[in-house]
Order: structure tokens, then C-alpha cells, then sequence
């Protein structure tokens, strides 16, 4: 049994807040389903609600380092409840009191969880199936996020010679994935 699936939610926080990225998944894992029902019973737009929670654990992890929180489900929550507020105001076609009403719609959670391994296990072999330096370069860039200059001087070559291997890293991943959601693989790659 894995062992973080027993730890309290703020110890967890402390294993994120050192770059444990299996913390993190664990994480996802406890409360993606049951913010993405919190959102979607208010916006009634499910792929709204995904990535609305998709967003809120990309600034969890964005930010974890200086993430103070005390109650780390309720944070969550009130982030989430954030972001539809946002979303609401800042769609022109319907009212709020369409957003709110109570009805639900039915959701398989089960093929979104089937759906996000099969991304996560594509993405970390198209990673590793890059040339070696391109390889590298995407490496440091996402996963140790360095930016360009600094990539560029720790392996003695060009800003556009790594900005060349970033963007065919990119190209290669997006053509490979077309029927994957943009946000889907940015958490994916979080978890490889």
C-alpha cells in the first residue's frame, strides 16, 4: 500500500514543498475528483471544471515553496471556488444564476483516470524517445526550469540553439498527443 496515502494533508505539503512529485500525485489523486465535482455543480461545463482544478494544481506545484496554508483541503476548495468566480465573469454568454443552478452532470471518472495514465505514460516515452541533447535541453527547461540563458550556458551553446531544441521538444509532443487537452499533459509531465 503507499505509504503517502496514509499521511495528513499537511505533511504531504511538506514532501511537495521539497520537489516530491509523487507527493504531489498523491495529492492530484485525493482531491481531483471531488473539486471537479465541486466545480462542475456550479458551472455545469465539465471540461470547464477540469481545467479549473487542472489550473489550481498547476499553481499549487507552481507555488509550492512558499505555500503557507493551515488547512490545505480548505485552500484548495476556496481556490477552486475562485477560479469559477473568475471564469463566470469572465464569460460573456451566460449569467451567473446559470452557473449556479444545482443540477449535475454525470461524469466517468473512470475513464478520466484511464485517459490521464495513458497520457502520462505517452508523454514520459516521447520524452525519453528524443535525441539525447534535445533530451537534455527539455529536461532542463521543464523539469529543473532553467531558462534559456541559463541552459544555454551550463551546456555552452546558443539561446536559439536551445530555444531550437525546446520548440521541436514542444512540436514533437503536440503532434504526438493532438487528441490530449493542453492542460491534461502539463500535469502529466509534472508526475513523470
Amino acid at each position: 500500500m503507499n505509504k503517502l496515502s496514509q499521511i495528513p494533508d499537511l505533511t504531504l505539503l511538506e514532501q511537495i514543498k521539497k520537489d516530491n512529485k509523487i507527493a504531489f500525485g498523491e495529492l492530484y489523486n485525493r482531491y481531483w475528483e471531488e473539486l471537479v465535482i465541486f466545480a462542475l455543480k456550479h458551472l455545469h461545463d465539465r471540461e470547464a471544471a477540469k481545467d479549473i482544478v487542472q489550473e489550481v494544481f498547476c499553481k499549487v506545484w507552481g507555488n509550492r515553496q512558499k505555500l503557507e496554508v493551515s488547512k490545505l483541503r480548505a485552500y484548495l476548495f476556496r481556490a477552486v471556488k475562485n477560479g469559477v468566480i473568475d471564469h463566470v465573469k469572465a464569460s460573456p454568454l451566460k449569467t451567473c444564476d446559470e452557473y449556479f443552478l444545482s443540477n449535475q452532470r454525470s461524469i466517468n471518472y473512470v475513464e478520466e483516470a484511464i485517459n490521464f495514465n495513458e497520457t502520462s505514460q505517452k508523454l514520459k516515452t516521447l520524452v525519453e524517445g528524443l535525441p539525447s541533447r534535445s533530451r537534455e535541453v527539455f529536461y532542463l527547461s521543464r523539469y529543473a526550469h532553467l531558462s534559456n540563458d541559463d541552459i544555454a550556458n551550463k551546456l555552452s551553446m546558443s539561446k536559439s540553439t536551445v530555444e531550437w531544441h525546446i520548440s521541436k521538444a514542444l512540436k514533437r509532443i503536440r503532434l504526438s498527443l493532438p487528441e490530449v487537452h493542453f492542460t491534461t499533459w502539463i500535469i502529466s509531465m509534472l508526475f513523470y
